[in-house]
């Protein structure tokens, strides 16, 4: 990890509730952003007692040495996972009802931050919608799609009609420093773009972008048992209230995405 002239990298377990007292005990931070999580739903499937102990027990020890300190906020990473599956776009007051290991995990970290709340932490959550941008190394969907040009532009791919609201990396950070600063009652936030897209239409929009013909086959290992048919987000109250909205167009964030390969 590359170190930066303004920070200080210390590696620990995020789960290690005595390094997270100690990090945050000498650092006396105005606002924690609580970003560590295992969040490749496949992985987290597959992995279900890491998953809890990451996002969980994890997001617990952050708590905790964010209480100890009055006057320090704590802003949540969430996901819109926590949502149950509608095809209308969600807005923070839909029904939660994650389907997920995923879902159900940061549902139950959300639910840990509104305890603390009762007890005066300082917190804000944002719902994340489907993150993207260079330099995600994970085997989301859309990176899959990418490298794909790599390997003879064959796709190997779930479900092409699952959409999803892909939101840039860089105005999912604007929205995090909007949150640390906001300091109205509203506590959650959804943070997305309000237009949803289909695997095929990134692979359409990959294709149309870098110039090269793509093939896709469906891969029965990448279909989820519980697939959602869409999650698009209602982006309304972060708007209105935190004033921001995704400013980058998709097109351009896989401009950048692609333009990492070259």
């Amino acid at each position: 990890m590359a170190a930066h002239d303004a920070c200080r990298i210390v590696e620990a377990d995020v789960a290690d509730a005595a390094a997270l007292a100690a990090v945050v005990a000498e650092s006396q931070p105005s606002v924690v952003f609580h970003l560590a999580a295992m969040h490749f739903i496949p992985q987290c499937e597959r992995e279900p007692v890491t998953a809890l102990e990451t996002n969980v027990v994890g997001t617990q020890a952050v708590v905790s040495a964010v209480a100890a300190h009055p006057g320090c906020r704590m802003v949540l990473a969430s996901t819109a996972d926590v949502y149950a599956p509608s095809t209308a776009p969600h807005h923070e007051q839909s029904a939660v009802g994650p389907r997920s290991i995923y879902g159900l995990s940061k549902w139950a970290a959300e639910r840990l931050l509104q305890y603390a709340g009762d007890r005066g932490l300082d917190y804000r959550i944002a719902r994340l919608f489907n993150v993207f941008g260079p330099g995600d190394r994970v085997k989301h969907v859309l990176p899959d799609i990418v490298n794909g040009i790599s390997r003879d532009g064959v796709l190997s791919l779930g479900s092409l009609d699952a959409v999803r609201d892909y939101v840039y990396v860089d105005d999912v950070a604007e929205a995090f420093m909007a949150l640390a600063a906001h300091d109205g009652a509203e506590r959650i936030f959804n943070i997305g773009t309000g237009q949803g897209r289909s695997v095929r239409d990134l692979v359409d929009g990959v294709e149309a972008a870098c110039g090269f013909p793509l093939s896709v086959r469906t891969d029965p290992a990448k279909l989820r048992p519980t697939e959602r048919p869409s999650l698009v987000c209602d982006a309304t109250l972060a708007r209105t209230v935190l004033g921001w909205t995704a400013g980058t167009a998709f097109t351009e964030g896989l401009r950048r995405v692609l333009a990492e390969r070259t």
